[in-house]
């Protein structure tokens, strides 16, 4: 899917394993690619979180403390993967 050197953002709407780091680590291993971290400064808050991949980031679908009650949609999982060969 990507020449050499190329990158993809791998993004779904699910918190789930099955659809998030699954398949991203199934793609590590079966590919010559590699994860290129991604960073955000709030990265341990209640909504921004690391993914169970280190470098992948998760997006809860509430804030927790007093607002665990509104939800902002399903959550999101991020990763950004560069192919090498």
């Amino acid at each position: 899917l990507l020449k050499r050197g190329g990158t993809m953002v791998y993004s779904t709407c699910s918190l789930s394993n099955d659809q998030n780091e699954n398949v991203v680590s199934w793609l590590l291993e079966k590919e010559r690619a590699e994860l290129i971290p991604i960073h955000f400064p709030k990265a341990t808050s209640d909504l921004v979180m690391a993914g169970t991949i280190k470098g992948t980031v998760r997006f809860q679908p509430n804030l927790g403390g007093r607002h665990s009650q509104e939800l902002f949609g399903g959550g999101f999982f991020l990763a950004k993967i560069r192919k090498i060969g």
